[in-house]
Order: C-alpha cells, then structure tokens, then sequence
C-alpha cells in the first residue's frame, strides 16, 4: 500500500511517532533527575531536560485555529497558520517558542521555519502564534506539528502532558475552473 507523495505520509506519521517516543523517554527520565525545591520541580543540577522554568500545573489549551484542518492549499502556495493558546497555568510564559517537530522541509511535506518565538503570555491570557507554512510541490495531504519549548528545544509539556499543535492540509493544483485563485 502507498500512500502518496513519495511515502510522505508514512514518513510524517514515523517522525511524529518518534517524537512522540523520545517526549515520553524524556518526562521518565525527568522524574528521576528532578528534585523537589519549596514545591516546584527544578532539574537536578541543570541537567535535567525539561526549562529551568518548568511548573508541572504549567498548562496550554487550544482556543482557536486558522485556517482549519483539511483546507485545501495550492500546491506550492505559501500562508499563514494561527492558533489562539490560552496560558491556563500559573506561571507566566517567558522565552517559548512553537518548535517544529520531526523535520521542517523535506521535499514532499508541509514546510516550515524550526521555530517561531511567543511572545509573553500572563496566566490566564491569551495568545495568537502565527507561523509561515509553505504547501508541498506534489498532490499530498500533508500535516506539521508543534510543541512549546524553550530556547534550547526542551519541551515545556512533555511526552503525553499535551498534544501537539498541528496544520493539516490538502495540497492539490489549481483548479482551472476557478480561474487558478485559491479560495475563488
């Protein structure tokens, strides 16, 4: 069975499922470099990988997304994905970036920057993060996916504390009976 676009689909799903693998390797092992100092969990000796800021009542949720899931995109066309994050933790976020999992562009998948900066966010607020995606070359239905990190890529909600957040798409030519325009 294939899958389309050079197996890029496949080649998503083993680069998510290994990201996936080595969040939820790092929150075990975190567990037992982790101390705890006045009821926080701070990483033993700077060794440990999750942010120095790291609060386990740390907590993202989604809000709202744009454009959704499974809008069709030309292929090859360039655009904007934003989602509206809510600081539902107690702790303010300082120095977070959206980190791209898995690669950002190989030939045949949605591409994208590494990562792109949030700005401060007050518990209780909310956030727009907006990230510049480009569509694959190919026919693909294709998706990215983020987590927050710090500037070192250690991830703020690691292994299963929250999904990623993703962009998924159809990549496919112009339609000729729209006159080319995307969204006519």
């Amino acid at each position: 069975m294939t899958f389309g676009a050079g197996q890029a689909l496949l080649g998503q799903f083993l680069d998510l499922d290994a990201a996936v693998r080595v969040g939820r390797e790092t929150s075990l092992r975190d567990a037992r470099l982790c101390r705890t100092t006045r009821g926080r969990l701070v990483p033993d000796g700077g060794r440990g990988t999750v942010p120095v800021d790291h609060d386990p009542a740390d907590c993202c949720l989604l809000m709202a997304e744009d454009p959704p899931d499974g809008t069709v995109v030309p292929i090859g066309a360039a655009f904007d994905k934003t989602w509206t994050v809510r600081n539902a933790g107690p702790v303010p976020w300082r120095g977070r970036w959206l980190t791209r999992q898995g690669a950002p562009g190989v030939a045949g998948w949605l591409q994208s920057p590494i990562r792109v900066q949030l700005g401060e966010v007050a518990p209780g607020a909310e956030a727009v993060v907006r990230v510049r995606l480009r569509a694959p070359r190919v026919d693909a239905a294709c998706t990215a996916y983020f987590k927050i990190t710090d500037a070192a890529g250690r991830l703020y909600f690691p292994g299963s504390q929250s999904r990623p957040l993703h962009c998924t798409i159809n990549a496919v030519e112009r339609d000729a009976r729209r006159g080319g325009h995307w969204g006519a």
